[in-house]
């Protein structure tokens, strides 16, 4: 795929999965992609030669893109991974002889050429007081550090990365299962959250405030048109059941703890206003995560006629993902979507595809229909080639599914991809 705007798809979401080596797996993503580009260049110009200048509006725009979305710390290290023992070519002291010695200084980096020149420049960038060099060289304590980059400082980065990746997938499910608490009352505009935290606003909500809005909700006989409903009461008693995540069973919560687990913790309670604010700051971390995989503006250089030459496979079933003639709401499906990751099931598959809309966010209820009806889609797909075939998902595998007859099935589906 030669599309800029698909390969920053493909190389974010790939750098943001929930597994060991994602940035390295993303670098060469993104090495892959930019030899594609080169390649469809060379075959689309009739002297076979390659419009330098559009290949490096191309890199740059992705490059820009991936920068802003806070990813291409992880890929420059990767960079550094590939190429360490190319770019080590001196020795670290004066009067030393030329060749490796296991150490990566400034000036090696900066010899870098090319395309690759914008990774080797990421290391000049200043992070905090000291720069990104610095950052990555203190990873370890040899008495080398800060000023040399050892193999060990860029394994122990990609490692961190990699746990960084794991937790913020924990507090995004974490936020998911919260966002109940930040809807708003449309007449007085509180959320549920300071409804529930009525009686003593002091950052706890106790298990008598929780029993207090729903002996409400009973006054109030599950007013519809209210906080008080019928929905957001199974939603607290389920929090005294202990089936949220972050709160046991028949305790209150301290808010500041609950929004450690959702990651929006720089605010708390106890401050003159700050209903609002936390609800802002939850959100603000929830847009925050998407926007890291979210679908690229078309703002890239314009495509040739040449770059839609990638092969598919004939007998491929052809998932549905062009909005043409479908109206305004319809919202596009990236093939990444489909493409399994490291420790995933057809249910992740079938809440990223339902979180595609970020003003409609699908119930687990929604997503487990998804799930039922793209299991059955790839049982049938399957079955006629192996009968003795088993709904069981690997790494790297591509679920087919064909999205007119998911959203026939999935009113849920139908509502936020538009279709």
């Amino acid at each position: 795929m030669s599309n800029p705007s698909r390969i920053v798809e493909e190389v974010s979401s790939i750098a943001t999965e929930n597994g060991p080596g994602s940035y390295d797996r993303a670098y060469q993503k993104l090495q892959d992609g930019y030899d594609t580009i080169l390649e469809n260049e060379r075959l689309c110009s009739p002297d076979q030669q390659v419009d330098q200048a559009k290949v490096a509006r191309q890199w740059q725009d992705m490059t820009d893109e991936l920068s802003r979305r806070g990813l291409l710390a992880g890929l420059s290290v990767a960079y550094l991974k590939d190429n360490f023992d190319r770019l080590d070519t001196q020795g670290r002291k004066t009067g030393h002889l030329p060749g490796p010695d296991g150490m990566l200084t400034h000036s090696e980096i900066r010899q870098e050429q090319g395309h690759n020149k914008v990774f080797a420049n990421y290391f000049d960038n200043n992070a905090g007081k000291k720069d990104f060099f610095f950052e990555v060289a203190r990873a370890t304590n040899h008495g080398n550090t800060r000023k040399v980059i050892e193999h060990e400082d860029v394994d122990k980065y990609l490692r961190r990365e990699d746990r960084s990746n794991r937790k913020a997938e924990r507090q995004e499910d974490a936020r998911h299962t919260m966002e109940p608490l930040f809807q708003q009352d449309e007449c007085d505009q509180r959320t549920l959250l300071e409804h529930i935290n009525s009686k003593n606003r002091n950052g706890r909500v106790t298990v008598r405030e929780m029993q207090m809005y729903l002996d409400e909700c009973d006054r109030r006989n599950g007013n519809p048109d209210s906080i008080y409903n019928e929905k957001n009461a199974a939603f607290v008693q389920s929090i005294l059941n202990g089936e949220q995540s972050w709160n046991r069973a028949g305790d209150g919560f301290q808010i500041n703890k609950l929004a450690r687990k959702g990651n929006f913790d720089a605010l708390n309670m106890t401050t003159a206003g700050a209903g609002q604010d936390l609800k802002d700051n939850y959100e603000a971390a929830d847009e925050m995560y998407h926007s890291k995989t979210a679908p690229v503006d078309e703002s890239f250089t314009e495509k040739t006629a040449c770059e839609e030459l990638d092969e598919k496979p004939k007998d491929a079933v052809e998932p549905e993902k062009d909005c043409a003639d479908k109206g305004e709401g319809c919202i596009e499906v990236p093939d990444s979507i489909f493409k399994v990751r490291q420790g995933e099931g057809y249910w992740h598959v079938a809440k990223r595809l339902l979180s595609l809309n970020p003003g409609d966010k699908p119930t687990n209820n929604e997503i487990m229909a998804a799930t039922i009806e793209m299991i059955a889609q790839n049982n049938a797909v399957r079955t006629d080639v192996h009968p003795n075939y088993k709904p069981m998902l690997h790494t790297g595998d591509v679920l087919q599914c064909d999205i007119a007859k998911l959203c026939a099935a999935v009113p849920a589906a139908k509502r936020i991809l538009g279709r």
